[in-house]
């Protein structure tokens, strides 16, 4: 069972996505930052599977600066909030995690994007505080 934080009085602060300086390498090297997802890897749904027991912590976040484009899809707006889940991925696990998930979103190996989507560095709120993660958005959503 997912204990989780409680959401009040978050920041609706909007932050810029910036891209990992790691932007062609191995993921084992590459800053470990918690995942915010919002769609199918989210509790119950379909890709969970993807990270299921694979993380230490989860917290309800909020993503500012983006919106849902698409229903599986966001993409960078100013007054934009997403909802979803934080999860702080195992250390021994981390990389192949993140591979997994790379590929479900069609990103090959090495690379920070794919034809639909793309990985970047945010800030997202929870109740806790903010934390840098990793989320899959719009390949074609501007890179700061």
């Amino acid at each position: 069972m997912l204990e989780w934080e409680r959401d009040h009085n978050l920041s609706h602060r909007v932050v810029k996505a910036v891209v990992d300086s790691d932007r062609i390498g191995n993921v084992a090297s590459m800053t470990k930052l918690p995942l915010f997802v919002f769609g199918t890897l989210r509790f119950g749904r379909y890709n969970h599977h993807l990270i299921r027991g694979r993380y230490k912590k989860v917290l309800k976040a909020r993503l500012p600066g983006y919106a849902r484009t698409e229903p599986l899809m966001i993409a960078e707006k100013e007054d934009g909030l997403v909802f979803g889940e934080l999860y702080f991925l195992r250390d021994e696990q981390y990389a192949e995690t993140i591979r997994a998930c790379d590929s479900l979103e069609g990103i090959a190996a090495g690379r920070i994007a794919g034809p639909e989507y793309r990985r970047v560095r945010v800030t997202v709120n929870t109740n806790g505080g903010k934390h840098d993660a990793w989320v899959y958005v719009d390949a074609e959503s501007p890179a700061e």
